[in-house]
């Protein structure tokens, strides 16, 4: 059973496993490694320094993959409507794919990669607070992305047959 995008999804809390590491602890990049190899469902950071760096990982993954995805779409529909901009789909076919090689060897493999933030603050609306102190927090929450990973890859894969063929031609 699906929930609308709008709605919180509602899980009960005894299936939603989940930790808070806290500002004022000395070893949060060691809760943080802990908590992720225990793959918790969500991880509340009120860490801010630890949670913008945690951000900015997380974004850094997303710009990969969204690049690699819309410039390998880009170049694989710019090669079927026009014949003559071999050189432009050649460059943007070469991007997405250093773009998608650099997601599948630095981004992929790293733990974090499970991860989202989430904007919305779903998760955080269905959770007991009662142990965090902190006004701001960064939500993590573990994602399924194998479709993610799927598109990626068959992208990659297109553009590869796609460059193979213009310069056997």
């Amino acid at each position: 059973m699906s929930t609308p995008s709008n709605q919180v999804p509602n899980i009960p809390e005894e299936y939603l496993s989940y930790t808070v590491i806290h500002n004022y602890s000395p070893n949060s990049e060691l809760e943080l490694k802990d908590a992720l190899n225990q793959n918790y469902d969500v991880i509340l950071l009120s860490d801010i320094t630890l949670g913008k760096r945690v951000c900015n990982w997380v974004q850094l993954g997303n710009i990969l993959h969204k690049f690699g995805v819309i410039s390998g779409v880009s170049s694989l529909l710019l090669n079927i409507a026009t014949q003559t901009a071999d050189w432009l789909t050649g460059c943007i076919s070469v991007c997405s794919i250093i773009s998608i090689t650099i997601y599948n060897t630095v981004w992929r493999p790293d733990i974090m990669s499970c991860y989202q933030l989430d904007t919305r603050g779903d998760f955080v609306a269905q959770m007991p607070l009662s142990s965090v102190k902190s006004q701001s927090l960064m939500v993590l929450v573990k994602q399924d992305d194998k479709y993610r990973r799927f598109l990626h890859n068959l992208i990659g894969c297109f553009l590869l047959i796609q460059f193979g063929l213009k310069l056997r031609n």
